[in-house]
């Protein structure tokens, strides 16, 4: 079949699948996975479990024609109960921050995932070749996974020394929801989108220690750390993914009593701080802005991917979701947010996309409009302060949004009909997902793009959303 494609398609093929090869040959038969990794642990001591974990079923809806990708995710789900272990002396590496123990690479600090894992090998890799020959470049690429070499600090254009978060929580703005697509992602803050926050002008490490620094040559040194680094830099992958791991490193700080070190991304927006913080961490917080690092004990908490893999990729799909890590993450952060109950919010919310250039809507305005009459109040998040924005979720029993992130806010709900709304050319998952892990009722819209932006037919929103709220 690829010798009867195209040309071009031929050498696209081979030369990622030999890029692949190449990347992954220093590591291949050294990444150390869950089971060998919670082996281990056990073996010495160092194994703690936390809660338990269900099977559960995402179920169809009861229309019948619901979109293919989200029909792909209905089933039953296992997921693995929640466990946090520790491994002594680690060296911590690369812009996203993977472990190596013992020479094996820690697959748990790449998100579990052979995906992130590549990706995360090939970001180091590029990297490296910034100002280096391609020859040059994989020569001390492998030297630095084959532990012959210390990564050289000039590498990464990005790398500061490790330092103690103490900015400001601020207004935040330009945050990515990519959560679909890695072509597209941009994991940088430097993109508009719904996953946005207002923040208070708290300190974001009020009230954390300040993280011992001890230094082995050139190569700084921590005492026990955790790696809390998303790929994807984005609020769906933070949320779901990162901050219910704080229910492990809480095992862990009852079983040693030894409080880690989060280690987060460099310049962390305020929301990723203020999250952290609703979620009950109060420990130290450190940016990972070095190239490299040792770690005497690395804390590694299971890490469950809320990723799902497009249709045509190369990767296995590595969605695991747990309702239950969701209703610990919403009921702890609600526990830690004041008058809780004590809003005037509207209990029908339109969230708008008014605020960024990624899948807005051409007719906004025309949706409003019809949504009004129906008792729908319009909110566009980034105007909402983090705790105003869970005070708004609790109190709604239906949700009409764009896909975006701000659905991620919908954990928050308690009984709630979700009506999610796709342009044509971006159908995922994700938060049909959530609202049937929740238990929530769902309807959906699928309308066609114009010029990047979703054109909705107001006439078919109306009668759906009338039939929702009349039912």
């Amino acid at each position: 079949m690829l010798s009867g494609a195209p040309r071009f398609v031929r050498e696209d093929l081979l030369g990622e699948r030999l890029r692949w090869w190449l990347l992954m040959r220093p590591v291949r038969d050294r990444v150390l996975e869950r089971s060998a990794l919670t082996e281990r642990a056990s073996a010495l001591d160092a194994l703690w479990y936390a809660g338990s974990a269900n099977a559960f079923r995402i179920d169809l809806p009861d229309r019948q024609d619901l979109p293919g990708p989200l029909r792909a995710k209905v089933g039953t789900y296992r997921p693995e109960r929640p466990f946090v272990c520790e491994l002594r002396d680690a060296r911590v590496l690369g812009p996203d921050a993977f472990a190596f123990v013992d020479g094996e690479l820690v697959l748990e600090t790449a998100s579990a995932s052979e995906m992130y894992l590549y990706f995360q090998l090939r970001d180091l890799y590029d990297d490296l070749a910034a100002d280096r020959s391609t020859l040059l470049a994989y020569r001390t690429y492998c030297a630095v996974l084959e532990g012959r070499q210390s990564l050289p600090g000039d590498s990464d254009p990005r790398v500061r020394h490790p330092a103690a978060v103490t900015e400001s929580i601020t207004p935040f703005s330009n945050e990515t929801d990519r959560s679909g697509n890695p072509d597209e992602a941009d994991r940088s803050t430097g993109s508009d989108e719904t996953g946005r926050f207002a923040t208070t002008g708290e300190t974001a490490t009020a009230g954390v220690p300040t993280v011992d620094r001890r230094t082995t040559g050139e190569i700084p040194s921590l005492g026990a750390a955790a790696v809390f680094i998303p790929y994807w830099r984005n609020y769906y992958h933070w949320t779901t993914e990162f901050l219910p791991k704080v229910r492990l490193l809480e095992r862990y700080e009852t079983a040693t009593g030894r409080e880690p070190t989060v280690l987060v991304e460099r310049d962390p927006p305020g929301w990723l701080l203020a999250t952290l913080r609703l979620a009950g961490w109060h420990g130290p917080v450190r940016e990972w802005t070095e190239s490299e690092a040792h770690v005497e004990r690395l804390v590694v908490p299971l890490h469950r991917n809320r990723y799902v893999a497009p249709h045509d990729s190369r990767f296995a799909d590595d969605f695991n979701p747990a309702p239950e890590d969701l209703r610990w993450l919403a009921a702890r952060m609600q526990s830690n947010v004041p008058d809780l109950d004590g809003s005037d919010f509207p209990s029908r919310v339109f969230l708008s996309r008014k605020d960024t250039k990624f899948r807005p809507v051409a007719n906004e305005d025309e949706v409003t409009s019809v949504l009004e009459p129906l008792g729908f109040e319009s909110f566009t998040l980034g105007e909402l302060p983090l705790e105003d924005q869970i005070r708004l979720f609790v109190g709604a029993d239906t949700v009409v949004s764009p896909h975006g992130a701000g659905l991620v806010n919908t954990i928050h709900a308690s009984e709630a009909t979700i009506v999610e709304l796709f342009p044509d050319d971006y159908v995922e998952p994700y938060y049909f997902c959530l609202a049937r892990q929740l238990g929530f009722d769902y309807e959906w819209a699928v309308y066609p793009t114009r010029e990047d932006e979703m054109v909705v037919d107001t006439d078919h929103l109306r009668n759906l959303v009338a039939d929702v709220v009349d039912g």
